[in-house]
This record gives C-alpha cells, structure tokens and sequence, in this order.
C-alpha cells in the first residue's frame, strides 16, 4: 500500500468538503466561510508539501494578472498608512480559494453538489428572513446576515432563477418548483427593503432583456407597475426616496448619508490620489480632517460605494486595478456565454453575466465587495463557470434537471 497516496486522497478529500462547507455556509454564517475557507487553503499547502507541485487551471493563468495587480495595489497602499489588516485582507484569501476551486472541483458530482448546497443555503436563509417578517415584526429582514448584504445576494438568486424558468431545457415540474423557489425569494428581496439591491435588480433584469428577449423588459415593466401600484407605501416611498439627492440629515438621512460618505471619499482621492490611505484605513482619519458634524465618528464605517472605497483606501491605482479585474472576468464570461452549446450550462454563464452587473450596480451605493458572503457567492461563481467551460463531461449539461 502507498502510504503517500492514501494520505494525498484523504486530503484530497479534505480539501473538497472544506469547498462545500464554505458555498453551504454563503447565506447562513460569516464564520463558517472563514473556517471553510482557512481549512481548504490549509490542507491544499499539506497538499502542495506533499506533491512539491501545483497544477494550474489555463483559465487561471489569465486571471493571475490582474488579480495580482489588484492584491499589489492592497500592500503598496500601506506605504501610506501600514496596518495588519493588509497582510490578512479577504481579497488576496478569496483569489486564492477561488485558485483551489477551479483547480480541485473537477467532476459533474462535486458541480452538482456546490449547486445544491448553494441552492439550500440560499432557502434556508429565505425561509429565516420570512420567518423574521412575519413572526419576529423585523422592519428591513437580513436573514443571517445585514438587509444590504441579504439583498445583494438574494437579488441575484431572483435573476438567476428567471433565467432557469425562461431558457433552461428543465422539465415542467422542476420548473415549477423553481418558480414556487423564487417566489419565496422575491418576497426577501422585497422585505430586505435594500434600495441599492432593487436598483442593482432591475438593472440586471433589463440587461437581461437586451441579451436574450425584448419581451421580458415590457413584461418586467407591467410587472413593477403593477408590484408599485399594491404594494404598501412603506415600500413605494422607500424606492422613490432612492432618487432624493437632498442634503438634509433631518428629512433624507439615510441618503444624506451617503452623500456625506462620497464627499469625504472624494476629498481623500484628491488628497492621496495614487495609492490612497492605506486598506482599511477609510474610517481612520476621518475624526478630524474630513469630519462632517452631523456624522458620529463611529458611523464612518465604510464609504458605501465600491468604488469610492477602494479609490480612498488603496488610491487610483487600486481602483482601476479592480475595474480591470472586472472588466476580465466580465469579458471572459461573455465569451464562455458565446462559445457554449449546451443550454443550460449556456444559460448559467448568463446568470453569471446578469450577477457580475448586479454586483457592480449595487457597488455603487453599498460596498459589497468588501462583505465575506457576497465576496465568496461572487468567486464561488466566477469558479463554476470556469470548470463548467473547462469540463470534458457532457453530462455537466443537464446539472440542473435532477438537482433541483
């Protein structure tokens, strides 16, 4: 008996379940995304000592540029402003989780489960999150989460679920339990009462439309005018409050403090334009410098918008190092999207598409990235897509019809 292989199999093992229970934990616990996380990297080092190689993915060869460009951009800002934070930042441990993913899931089974466990861990959220609605008098819902977060996550869920019902070659009966599934989502999605979450949404939803059919942007039209004209005003107005632009702390604070948080973000991008105040140093010198009066130092928590954040933190550098690693992923989907011929393999690069927008739409009022769960869900998926386009198993086409 090979005592080295068995080892190696048995870790091998490890690392595989360390992969499930982080996508299983994605909309149920922040620390069990760490532990599954820090497990997988953990035992794919043993992995690593014991093999004294590392088989690389040709897909990842493309993403190591700028994903590297990025996490460069994460130390050079702490020139500035060093902190700790820099040398443990979730971005560089996201990077390489995703590295382990598309290098370690490889088979139609270990898709099919990550699938399925992202699928429970998203109804399991949901059901809590009605459950807080109905029995716990919850305002805004956040399921196990926060209600911006939940909202991210979930609104790509809505899309995604679409697009299955509308394009996917599913039987009649999963169809219909994807819609009874979606339904319970769409209601989150609405409790969550996350502005930038409905935004990001519809957004998504019409570049949906410009992809596959005209006929769903009329549709998703009747269907809104419809939602706006029953729904209760508490949630009417909220939307419409998304469009106030008025400074006034009194009357639109929560916009107004936002507003507050770009304009501090701004006079920090003027300040340190190149390599900004240091990771995780947003909220740092604002006590004084760029204090507004109406803001409690604690409330400078982040910028609320992504972009913003990093142009702050890690400077202009590190802003249009993320814009060029989005740009790339988002390229690269397209053009798994285009070469795919298996429909509903076909059809999840283009959820992946419609996600990638959402993420960024919401990006601007909400800083999403920088959030454990929506961070893993993003390159959770930016993965499937990889191994589904590497994949030699035609089987992978039909991952979804006995799953669901």
């Amino acid at each position: 008996m090979d005592i080295k292989k068995v080892i190696s199999n048995k870790i091998d093992y490890c690392i595989i379940v360390s992969i499930y229970l982080t996508c299983f934990s994605i909309f149920i616990s922040n620390a069990a995304i760490n532990i599954g996380s820090i497990l997988t990297i953990l035992f794919w080092l043993i992995k690593i000592i014991l093999k004294d190689k590392i088989i690389s993915s040709y897909d990842f060869k493309g993403f190591l540029i700028p994903m590297s460009i990025f996490t460069l951009s994460i130390f050079i800002s702490g020139l500035n402003n060093w902190n700790n934070e820099i040398l443990s930042n979730k971005f560089m441990f996201s990077f390489l989780f995703f590295f382990i993913f598309i290098n370690e899931i490889k088979n139609k089974k270990e898709v099919k489960i990550i699938i399925s466990l992202l699928m429970a861990s998203s109804i399991i959220a949901s059901i809590y999150g009605l459950y807080q609605y109905y029995f716990l008098d919850y305002a805004r819902i956040k399921a196990f989460s926060f209600s911006l977060t939940f909202g991210n996550l979930i609104a790509v869920m809505v899309t995604t679920m679409i697009i299955y019902i509308f394009w996917s070659d599913l039987n009649k009966r999963t169809k219909i339990i994807l819609f009874l599934i979606n339904f319970i989502f769409v209601l989150n999605l609405i409790f969550s009462k996350s502005r930038g979450a409905w935004l990001a949404f519809i957004v998504g939803i019409f570049v949906l439309g410009l992809i596959k059919s005209r006929k769903l942007i009329v549709l998703f039209l009747v269907f809104l005018t419809i939602l706006f004209l029953v729904m209760p005003p508490q949630y009417t107005n909220r939307f419409k409050s998304s469009f106030d632009i008025s400074y006034d702390f009194e009357e639109n604070s929560s916009n107004a403090y936002r507003i507050a948080m770009w304009k501090t973000a701004i006079d920090i991008i003027k300040d340190n334009p190149v390599i900004g105040l240091g990771y995780d140093n947003y909220r740092t010198p604002l006590s004084d410098k760029y204090k507004v009066d109406e803001i409690k130092p604690k409330g400078y928590i982040h910028v609320h918008n992504t972009f913003l954040q990093f142009g702050s933190e890690i400077g202009l550098f590190g802003l249009f190092s993320f814009l060029y690693l989005m740009y790339f992923t988002l390229k690269k989907v397209i053009i798994f999207y285009k070469e795919e011929s298996k429909i509903n393999v076909k059809i999840f690069h283009l959820s992946t598409i419609i996600m990638i927008v959402i993420y960024l739409v919401q990006g601007l009022t909400q800083y999403n990235f920088g959030k454990t769960e929506p961070l893993s869900f993003f390159w959770v998926v930016i993965a499937l897509s990889i191994v589904l386009k590497n994949s030699e198993y035609d089987e992978l086409s039909n991952l979804s019809s006995k799953s669901v």
